[in-house]
């Protein structure tokens, strides 16, 4: 005898609609990766804007801090400020945009010789925004007679003296302003130093 088996019914199961998406359906997904795809190009352009900022003001930062340490070295072993001078062929007054000094010669083996080097700063004539410095070394100095771009992107060069004869003066102060337009905003870097002559 066979005992009888109750089979329940198979549920039908509806198979996924597949009438696809409606035109207002994809409208709205397009509206959505559109205003995804803005907001990401927005936040890629502001991180660009922000790095060539920093970039520009580490830049500015370095170019400022490079030009005034030269300056105040050359001051720092000077004898004297010149009121005036020829270096390498270019006229110097010292005065509130210019400096001239002397500095004591001396050779590679670190012996003073008996001639003097002579620095120049001064502000390209044909282009103020860049700071020169002239040198004219003495004979075996292991200084090199040259012109050399010290800081660029220059605003205000700017020096002063401890005395109101230049010529007389034992202490300088130099103050020296960059700026560099990076995008839309000016970036500016200002430092200032005194420096004593230590060689009069």
């Amino acid at each position: 005898m066979f005992r009888k088996q109750n089979f329940a019914p198979k549920k039908n199961f509806a198979p996924f609609d597949q009438r696809g998406l409606t035109a207002v359906e994809l409208t709205v997904a397009a509206a959505v990766f559109t205003l995804l795809a803005l907001a990401i190009a927005e936040m890629t352009a502001a991180v660009i804007r922000f790095n060539t900022r920093e970039g520009a003001a580490a830049d500015v930062e370095r170019r400022t801090a490079g030009g005034i340490e030269l300056i105040r070295e050359a001051a720092k072993g000077a004898s004297a400020v010149l009121a005036s001078a020829t270096v390498n062929g270019t006229p110097f007054t010292s005065g509130t945009s210019t400096v001239v000094f002397s500095l004591p010669a001396i050779n590679a083996a670190g012996a003073l010789l008996s001639g003097a080097d002579l620095i120049g700063f001064r502000r390209d004539p044909g282009d103020n925004t860049i700071l020169l410095e002239e040198i004219e070394a003495a004979t075996s100095s292991v200084r090199r007679t040259g012109r050399y771009t010290i800081a660029s992107f220059v605003d205000v060069f700017r020096i002063r003296y401890n005395t109101s004869t230049p010529a007389n003066s034992t202490l300088v102060e130099i103050y020296l302003e960059t700026k560099e337009i990076a995008g839309n905003a000016a970036i500016r870097s200002a430092l200032s130093t005194q420096s004593k002559l230590e060689n009069r």
